[in-house]
């Protein structure tokens, strides 16, 4: 049985990506058995997602055993069946584009340090049979200082038919989907190498 989206008090927007927005929320009712999440609510623009495929991306990464993974954990729907969602486990701390929009750029032993942490948890992922498929600054965390965790893994193949269908809709699509992508494959562990080299160049360039 799904969760309920209406069962969330939803807070603060913590990222928007062109096929939903994610935030912090709290599940239960007040003074209660309440716990933190994360959930992310889908929009008009991710149409082909089904609660069929977000289970799949729930038992993809319900099966990684990895303290630098947000781990999805179930999918909710809303009471009119068709708001969709993902809840994922609590991850403290900002986006890295959140962190570098808010204070500048990290010094560059940092931002080694940093990437290396995001390279060694991918290549776990790979290892694990499991491609990240969205690796950015905005779904990595922040967790302490060059500690990271990747949020969003595994997300529906549908999503990325339609980010195709829609380029007009999609921030910077030019540059984020690899060759591969715009040419229709589904996300592969070279697209994840691709998404890593652009995580780096936003590590060490300067946001506008």
């Amino acid at each position: 049985m799904p969760m309920r989206l209406e069962d969330f008090r939803l807070g603060p927007v913590v990222e928007t990506f062109y096929f939903g927005v994610l935030r912090r929320a709290i599940h239960g009712p007040p003074r209660s058995s309440s716990y933190e999440v994360f959930v992310l609510e889908f929009n008009a623009l991710a149409g082909s997602v089904t609660p069929e495929s977000l289970r799949e991306t729930v038992a993809q990464m319900g099966s990684l055993r990895d303290a630098t993974v947000v781990r999805a954990m179930d999918i909710a729907i809303g009471a009119d069946g068709r708001r969709l969602g993902l809840v994922y486990e609590y991850c403290p701390g900002d986006s890295l584009q959140g962190h570098l929009r808010a204070r500048g750029p990290f010094t560059l032993d940092h931002s080694i340090r940093i990437a290396s942490f995001v390279l060694a948890t991918v290549v776990r992922m790979h290892t694990a049979g499991v491609v990240h498929g969205n690796l950015s600054a905005r779904t990595t965390f922040l967790i302490s200082e060059g500690h990271v965790a990747l949020a969003l893994g595994a997300l529906p193949h549908a999503l990325y038919r339609d980010m195709l269908q829609q380029p007009d809709e999609v921030e910077g699509l030019e540059l984020w989907a690899s060759p591969e992508l715009k040419a229709g494959a589904t996300p592969s562990p070279a697209d994840d190498l691709w998404a890593f080299g652009l995580l780096v160049w936003e590590l060490l360039t300067p946001p506008d």
